[in-house]
């Protein structure tokens, strides 16, 4: 059985919910899925039976770091979907690039608030997933591939959680 994390986030600033912990409540803990691209293959793989493990995470540095830190403990998972908030946008958005820098405008929930400087140091990192392929399917609902996670929490999440498995795991293990 394959094993998913799909994490969320509490509520911040002057957001009463954060709509990405609603999202991750009401996933259920396990689901069969058929192959998605069946229709573009000679041979559709088999459906798979999918574990689905869920966290909603601190807006501050521990939940920013939550997950790598569980990563570098050993936890391992076939693929991480990390869901934020965007105040800004209207649709849905498929992070692919996650920067090596904070600018948090707002402190965080513990009263965090970093100002222009990098996570590491190292250079901006990419999802592992092929997200451009993706948007060649016919989906329910509009979405849109970006490359700018903002600077706050959801940015610092992906960049730690691609971090960590860029130092200890496979290549083929998916965070989007």
């Amino acid at each position: 059985m394959a094993r998913v994390l799909v994490t969320g986030f509490e509520p911040f600033g002057t957001h009463r919910r954060n709509i990405s912990s609603e999202v991750v409540r009401e996933l259920p803990s396990n689901i069969r899925m058929n192959d998605p691209w069946a229709d573009l293959r000679q041979k559709p793989a088999k459906s798979l039976d999918i574990s689905i493990e869920t966290r909603v995470l601190s807006v501050d540095e521990a939940g920013s770091t939550e997950i790598a830190s569980a990563l570098h403990q050993g936890q391992n998972w076939d693929a991480i979907l990390h869901i934020g908030l965007c105040e800004s946008c209207r649709i849905p958005r498929l992070e692919t690039l996650a920067q090596d820098r904070i600018d948090m405008r707002i402190p965080d929930n513990k009263g965090r608030q970093i100002m222009e400087q990098p996570i590491t140091g190292q250079g901006d990192l990419y999802v592992t997933v092929p997200a451009q392929s993706w948007m060649n399917r016919d989906w329910s609902m509009e979405c849109e591939l970006s490359v700018d996670a903002g600077s706050y929490l959801c940015n610092e999440t992906l960049y730690r959680t691609l971090s960590a498995l860029e130092s200890t795991s496979s290549v083929d293990e998916s965070v989007i």
